[in-house]
């Protein structure tokens, strides 16, 4: 809980960029909260059924303050699709919007595909809950979860144009790569300076990366030349 003014920041996603590694990596700095889903629209709603509250925009003030480390700054973490969902219902005016918007993406486009249509499959978006079916290689699946992460990267940069808003980047394949830096884009950011040392080992169990997906990832991207679309 803050015990300073809240700042707020936002990680703006799409599904498998590695967003929720970054989280946890910015969460351990000690100053920069707790970000999550957690102002997922339906977990927004459902706070305030328990609340009794009608103004959502209380609810999703009171979660940030929730969320926040006690230097005040508070983040949270939506892909696209889950943002316009909740500021569909709840306008960022109403609770004051944030200070810091942060793009996260990957450039490995086909091994993010992977990722996703192996979630569909085995419904384990996350490596710490068990699955319940088994993946198998499909080009088609790949294509459509190719489409589905365009639709909210588009998604994002169209919002961004029209309110002329120039995010932070990440990239998910520099977090792996030098993790301290990637976390000071925040930081630096706010102004603040890490309580806690970062150290990537301490979360490597949210990597879900395999040989055999990688191999799908190559498999793709081939057969895609070979059938005449554009490479990615």
């Amino acid at each position: 809980m803050a015990t300073k003014p809240l700042r707020k920041y936002i990680i703006c996603s799409s599904q498998r960029s590695g967003s929720k590694l970054y989280c946890q990596l910015l969460k351990m700095t000690g100053v920069l909260g707790a970000p999550s889903e957690f102002l997922v629209l339906s977990k927004v709603e459902a706070r305030a059924a328990e609340a009794g509250e009608n103004d959502l925009a209380r609810i999703v003030l009171g979660r940030l303050a929730e969320k926040a480390s006690p230097s005040g700054i508070a983040g949270v973490k939506l892909h696209f699709h889950e943002f316009s969902a909740l500021t569909g219902r709840v306008p960022l005016e109403s609770f004051g919007g944030f200070d810091v918007w942060v793009y996260i993406d990957r450039r490995d486009r086909a091994a993010q595909a992977v990722s996703l249509a192996t979630a569909w499959q085995t419904n384990q978006f996350s490596s710490r809950k068990e699955a319940t079916g088994e993946a198998a290689y499909s080009f088609e699946l790949i294509s459509k979860a190719v489409d589905r992460l365009d639709e909210d990267k588009i998604g994002w940069r169209r919002y961004f144009d029209a309110h002329d808003i120039r995010p932070h980047g990440v990239i998910y394949e520099d977090v792996m790569d030098e993790p301290e830096r990637s976390v000071s884009i925040v930081l630096d950011a706010f102004g603040v300076a890490a309580e806690n040392p970062i150290r990537l080992a301490d979360v490597r169990s949210e990597i879900q990366r395999t040989d055999e997906t990688r191999e799908w990832a190559e498999r793709y991207r081939a057969e895609r030349i070979h059938r005449g679309m554009d490479p990615i």
